[in-house]
């Protein structure tokens, strides 16, 4: 049989768990998880535990949006991992925010076209920022390592010295093989496959 399970989270300053536990309840939850304090992302102990409870067919309950997600992107993926597993989600100060009613898949499918929209957004002043950046003569990246530093010192030094394979050297220092060959082409210097 479906069951209703609450979710509700609480930060400094804001509302308090209890009532928002006590909305849940009134609401037909047999049970309310809870999160208390503030966290930026969706790896919350009580919502992981609220998570591995709801099954196929139950519906999970907030009181509003932001107890559950941060962003419409968190939103966004919270509701396609519920939706894959056929939980349905509704807010009950969000009226229109109930998946197992046609307006609420709307909403929902509104939401994602925001966050797409969001990200395309994000991306485009990325570029920008990059671009005026370069127009100004700013590279963007780690400064380039000396050719006298201790490490393209001792890569070139175990290159030379044939007892360890190119891996083992990337191994020993933490480096890429791409990196390897960098710190070798510095002097001109020749490594060995």
């Amino acid at each position: 049989m479906p069951r209703r399970i609450g979710y509700a989270r609480a930060a400094v300053g804001e509302m308090s768990l209890a009532a928002q536990i006590e909305a849940l309840q009134e609401a037909g939850c047999e049970e309310v998880i809870t999160d208390d304090g503030y966290q930026l992302n969706l790896n919350r102990p009580g919502l992981r535990t609220c998570l591995e409870k709801v099954a196929l067919g139950d519906t999970l309950l907030v009181l509003r949006l932001c107890r559950i997600g941060c962003s419409i992107s968190e939103l966004i993926s919270l509701m396609l991992t519920l939706k894959e597993r056929g939980v349905h989600f509704r807010s009950l100060q969000d009226g229109a925010i109930n998946t197992a009613a046609v307006s609420g898949q709307q909403i929902f499918n509104i939401f994602a076209c925001l966050a797409s929209f969001e990200r395309t957004m994000a991306e485009e002043k990325t570029n920008i920022g990059l671009k005026v950046a370069r127009a100004r003569g700013r590279l963007g990246g780690r400064k380039p390592l000396p050719s006298n530093h201790p490490k393209i010192t001792l890569a070139r030094q175990m290159s030379r010295d044939h007892s360890k394979s190119i891996s083992e050297i990337c191994s020993t220092l933490k480096i890429s093989r791409a990196t390897y060959y960098r710190y070798l082409s510095l002097d001109g210097a020749k490594g060995f496959k």
